[in-house]
């Protein structure tokens, strides 16, 4: 028995019905972080507290419409938290644009302890290039991560949700 996949839709949504990826960065840096960080954010997508308390990645993803959910894929790649790597705490801000905007921010340390369960991509010498980050929003607003190994399977993490925008 194959593994019941949802109904999909294949109408393709207009470019216009989701949100541009640097408004909606623009957007969540303008209500996470209290002074201008532009500039830095311009260059890697990153951003520290001056104390070196927290460090951030931020990602995004426009939404893959999956039968009723909606689905955001993201890439972990270790290599981008070089730039952050003397902050006590890192942290992923994960940005899934659609009509609106909503913000997920996660420790790193979380999805440090999940990643055996996810599914990843390899470079030509077999190392691991990066983790896939799948993110599915229920139309009741339920946000989980998607498991892929051993079995699929989705975990709440709705309480990482920061807001809406």
């Amino acid at each position: 028995m194959a593994f019941p996949y949802p109904a999909v839709s294949i109408t393709p949504k207009a470019k216009t019905d989701i949100v541009d990826n640097l408004a909606a960065r623009n957007a969540t840096v303008n209500h996470l972080f209290s002074a201008p960080i532009y500039d830095e954010l311009k260059k890697n997508n990153t951003y520290r507290t001056s104390d070196l308390a927290k460090g951030y990645i931020l990602l995004t993803s426009k939404n893959y419409p999956e039968g009723d959910n909606e689905k955001y894929w993201f890439g972990y790649r270790k290599s981008r938290f070089d730039k952050i790597s003397d902050c006590n705490e890192q942290r992923f801000i994960l940005i899934c644009r659609d009509k609106h905007v909503f913000v997920l921010d996660i420790p790193r340390s979380y999805i440090d302890t999940l990643k055996i369960y996810m599914n990843s991509s390899l470079d030509d010498a077999g190392n691991i290039k990066h983790y896939h980050i799948v993110v599915h929003r229920s139309p009741d607003g339920k946000v989980t991560l998607l498991l892929s190994k051993p079995t699929p399977k989705r975990i709440d993490i709705s309480n990482y949700i920061v807001d809406e925008l």
